[in-house]
């Protein structure tokens, strides 16, 4: 049995550290955990109250996680406002989340299915930050185009499997769908999602995808996307990366065309080189008729904690999606320095 208290003041990151401290930590929560564990199995509560000025909740959770069958696990999790409404109302004026995930796994076959159902989930000045259910893409194009989880009201599903061939390549294919409604009007962006990982003379990995989407919230219509990475491994500690991504599709009947290259040398593992190229035509970047950024950059690690990296030129800004939590990058040009530090 597991038992744990937790209260705080949760940070709201949209603000700089010079805002003062009561408008970054506006919100207050106390809470109460427990959960109980029979074999493989573990069901657990918690209840929460969260103040925000003069407005207080509360809020009670239940989950159940573990496995069968040896390759088959699961989680579940229910959570709702109960300050004003029954214990059993999930109706759609009622703030509740809903997330359930199943995993099964053998030796070369891999498959995840998630659920979603999130109506006025938005806690406080939005300290929750509920599973979005859609695969976060680490190619550029995909990245920039991550759906953003509405959990005010959003349901869907996500669903993914990989297999591992006997030659030790790696097929992944993913899916996933999200409904919003607003007003009257309702909002469905869908991902079709295939990667195929190979190795070519055992020196040379290569990975190609491509991609299908709509995205209504973004007015972008047939969006294709696909791209090919090259990593060749020379000598003992070096190696050359390549990397080619493109991406169209239709907004308000304009075609509308992304570009990326980029080049990466790692001459030992202390030092490498970089060189980034973006093309795009997108109105809702440029005013002229086609936009380009090229930038090169040089990274030097200085051991296993600090390294350091100069970069010139230009960068294209957008969306950035990390562990869940998408941030907005500003359009760069110049000289940058930047000295990083893990401790």
């Amino acid at each position: 049995m597991d038992v744990k208290l937790v209260y705080g003041k949760p940070l709201n990151y949209v603000f700089p550290p010079t805002i003062e401290k009561e408008s970054r930590r506006p919100d207050e929560i106390a809470a109460f955990y427990i959960d109980y564990s029979l074999g493989k199995q573990t069901l657990g509560a918690a209840m929460m109250t969260h103040a925000n000025g003069s407005h207080r909740d509360n809020y009670l959770m239940i989950q159940s996680n573990g496995s069968l069958l040896g390759n088959l696990s699961y989680y579940t999790e229910i959570a709702k406002n109960t300050s004003d409404h029954k214990l059993g109302d999930f109706s759609r004026n009622v703030s509740f989340g809903i997330y359930s995930n199943l995993n099964f796994a053998t030796n070369r076959l891999g498959i995840s299915f998630e659920y979603k159902n999130y109506n006025h989930f938005v806690i406080g000045a939005g300290i929750n930050e509920p599973p979005a259910g859609v695969k976060e893409h680490t190619y550029s194009v995909l990245n920039r185009s991550t759906h953003v989880l509405q959990p005010d009201n959003e349901t869907g599903f996500q669903f993914e499997l990989f297999y591992t061939f006997l030659n030790n390549s790696i097929l992944t294919l993913n899916t996933s769908l999200a409904q919003n409604k607003q007003a009257n009007t309702e909002f469905v962006f869908k991902e079709y999602f295939a990667e195929y990982d190979f190795i070519v003379f055992d020196i040379i990995d290569i990975k190609f995808f491509i991609d299908y989407a709509e995205d209504p919230f973004k007015l972008e219509q047939q969006r294709v996307s696909m791209g090919l990475n090259a990593n060749w491994a020379m000598l003992t500690n070096s190696s050359a990366e390549i990397a080619y991504q493109n991406q169209s599709f239709e907004r308000l009947n304009q075609k509308v065309k992304n570009h990326v290259l980029a080049l990466d040398f790692h001459y030992t593992p202390e030092w490498s080189t970089n060189i980034l190229y973006e093309y795009s035509n997108d109105p809702f970047l440029t005013e002229k008729e086609a936009t380009t950024w090229l930038g090169a950059g040089v990274r030097y690690k200085l051991n296993r904690k600090n390294s350091l990296q100069v970069f010139a030129g230009n960068r294209r800004g957008g969306p950035a999606c990390q562990a869940g939590v998408c941030y907005e990058v500003l359009d760069f040009s110049g000289v940058e320095i930047r000295f990083s530090s893990r401790f």
